[in-house]
């Protein structure tokens, strides 16, 4: 089980009558643990792309994901929160961010190289010379005394293979948040979300109809301030439902529209149902709880 770990799905997944375990994080593609005899073994997960072939790219920045069954088939489907595609971290060729962790410099503490890679397959790295400079001064500024030296290079131009040599190394081929079908026998089909889903990272999910169609619709959130300001923040999520046609084609509907229209860093979404109806309560990190109700009205 490697990795950050960020959320936790309790099911039984292959249909033995025992609960197994699935598990997401950062830097690592969904983990699913099958329960047998009290004990837990990890057992791949059939992932398959929309258009039916086999799937390879499941590692990302996962933070959260939920459970329902989507499009009525009797399965319980995944929606996953990922990083989005409105980011400095996705580049244009193979869309391939990796991550070396090493004690380059043999000083006691290890260091973390992150790299993207272009249209030729080379991987250059996110940081810049200075920021480098700063985490490994006697390898960065001793090889490197300008700019120019430095300018277009590839991480395998700054380091030489014994210095990367016995890295840890990681990826991320996926940034898209996504909803898994589950189409059983550990099955899945991977749909991205609608582009509005795509727009920041999103932390949070709550199930509900909210256009009382008799299907299960979706509210999502998220956001992300702290980080490097070469970076930027990711802002760009004000809520979003996303509203489901009962077959698992969602129509998006982003705050100003549907009413469900909230500022700040999102954390969970959570429903509370009361003698009135239905309430959906928001938290945000450093901010006040939210509540909104839904209307009978039909959303935009």
């Amino acid at each position: 089980m490697a990795g950050l770990l960020t959320d936790a799905h309790w099911s039984d997944f292959d249909g033995d009558q025992n609960p197994d375990l699935l598990v997401i994080g950062d830097w690592i593609e969904p983990q699913l643990f099958v329960q047998k005899g009290g004990k837990f073994s990890r057992k791949p997960m059939r992932l398959e792309e929309a258009d039916g072939t086999e799937s390879t790219r499941m590692k990302g920045f996962w933070s959260r994901m939920v459970w329902a069954d989507l499009n009525k088939d009797g399965r319980e489907d995944a929606v996953l929160g990922n990083l989005g595609l409105n980011s400095r971290l996705r580049r244009k060729g193979s869309n391939h961010l990796k991550m070396w962790v090493k004690d380059i410099d043999s000083n006691g503490q290890a260091e973390q190289i992150l790299a993207y890679e272009d249209q030729s397959g080379s991987y250059y790295p996110l940081a810049g010379k200075d920021e480098l400079g700063k985490q490994l001064p006697s390898v960065i500024n001793k090889k490197f005394t300008t700019y120019a030296d430095f300018a277009g290079k590839t991480v395998e131009d700054i380091f030489n293979k014994g210095e990367l040599n016995g890295a840890t190394e990681f990826e991320i081929n996926r940034y898209s948040s996504v909803w898994l079908e589950n189409k059983g026998g550990l099955r899945f089909v991977i749909h991205e979300l609608p582009a509005p889903a795509q727009w920041s990272k999103l932390y949070a999910f709550a199930i509900g109809d909210v256009d009382s169609n008799g299907t299960p619709d979706v509210l999502a959130g998220g956001n992300l301030y702290s980080v490097n300001p070469a970076q930027g923040q990711y802002n760009a999520n004000p809520g979003l439902v996303l509203l489901n046609d009962g077959k698992g084609n969602f129509r998006p509907s982003p705050g100003p529209f549907s009413g469900f229209s909230v500022s700040g860093e999102i954390r969970d979404i959570q429903a509370l149902r009361t003698a009135a109806g239905t309430r959906w309560l928001v938290s945000r990190n450093n901010d006040r709880l939210l509540v909104f109700q839904t209307h009978t009205h039909p959303i935009q």
